[in-house]
């Protein structure tokens, strides 16, 4: 039988000596696509960075790839943060940005190879972005922007897609965009954890929904069960302003 993606067991998450995520068990099988659901505060975001080693996990068990969480294993994980910036007054093309997703995955001292070249072709044009790699990023649009940021995951050639609130400040055409690369990757068997507020277009390749609430696991299963439909809060494809208007969710730092 094949080991989960993803295992938790018991695990409880937080900062300093404070939980903020308790006891949660869930586990992600290989080609999956979980959506991770709640309101504001719930730990969504908390839980992810206690998979990926970010925030500290107090106690419980992290299995990723069939092993215990290491280093090792989490360089197979791709990680699009909720919110990103670029500090320094230097331009950054988009093929600069997306290049650096390779850079986990070298040896130190070693220089960018043909391997390394084709995985960011690969990633621009999986997000549509092949025809801006040279621009400065500035010069992008919010919703371009964030394509870029997950080209720089998928550059990694991860098995685990792991997004915060991927669709966040994101207009409806680049939403749509966003929602038909994630089907092409599921669809090539890539397992995904997205984390967000609602499905919106991601609704039809939903294969579990997993509800937080006041840090913990208050549901997992399918969309369908009303548990998950009354927190599958609003549609992604709405117009970006309407939803930061609802939700009450600050417009994203533009970079430069």
């Amino acid at each position: 039988m094949t080991a989960p993606v993803l295992d938790l067991s018991g695990v409880s998450v937080g900062y300093l000596d404070t939980p903020v995520v308790q006891q949660v068990d869930l586990r992600v099988d290989r080609g999956e696509l979980v959506v991770l659901l709640g309101e504001n505060g719930s730990g969504k975001s908390t839980l992810v960075k206690g998979i990926l080693g970010i925030a500290s996990t107090m106690s419980g068990d992290v299995r990723l790839f069939g092993r215990p969480a290491s280093a090792a294993e989490r360089h197979r994980i791709g990680y699009v943060p909720q919110r990103t910036t670029v500090a320094g007054g230097v331009p950054t093309t988009v093929r600069e940005v997306v290049a650096s997703g390779r850079v986990a995955g070298r040896r130190w001292f070693t220089r960018a190879g043909a391997t390394d070249r084709s995985a960011v072709d690969a990633a621009l044009d999986a997000v549509r972005l092949t025809d801006r790699a040279a621009d400065p990023l500035a010069t992008l649009s919010g919703g371009q922007q964030r394509r870029a940021l997950i080209a720089r995951a998928l550059a990694a050639e991860p098995e685990l897609l792991v997004m915060d609130e991927p669709m966040a400040g994101v207009d409806s055409a680049n939403v749509d965009l966003l929602a038909e690369a994630i089907g092409g990757w599921k669809r090539q068997g890539l397992t995904l954890l997205i984390v967000a507020h609602g499905t919106g277009p991601l609704r039809p390749l939903v294969d579990r929904a997993v509800v937080m609430h006041r840090g913990h696991v208050q549901y997992d299963g399918p969309l369908a069960d009303p548990i998950a439909a009354e927190h599958d809060e609003y549609p992604l494809d709405d117009h970006a302003e309407a939803a930061r208007r609802r939700l009450a969710v600050p417009e994203e730092p533009r970079w430069g």
